[in-house]
């Protein structure tokens, strides 16, 4: 049988974007010896409260430290 390696993730990268009146939670996975083979994934929120909760619980999930988490908001100019 194969040794299966279980790929643990140490990074996260988010962006919360707003668009159309919503809000799309972006994010990108990484473990920090291999930035090259990140995971990745997209969710639409309901605000920026429940984005932020939403980019939260993964951290926590994931055990990935607060230092190691970077996140950015887009405001859509449009609506201004």
């Amino acid at each position: 049988m194969p040794h299966q390696v279980e790929w643990q993730c140490t990074r996260l990268n988010a962006t919360v974007v707003e668009e159309d009146g919503g809000f799309w939670v972006r994010v990108r996975l990484y473990h920090h010896l291999n930035e090259y083979g990140p995971a990745w994934g997209e969710e639409r929120a309901a605000s920026v409260d429940v984005a932020t909760r939403m980019i939260d619980d993964l951290a926590k999930a994931l055990s990935i430290a607060r230092d190691d988490i970077k996140v950015s908001v887009v405001r859509d100019l449009r609506a201004s």
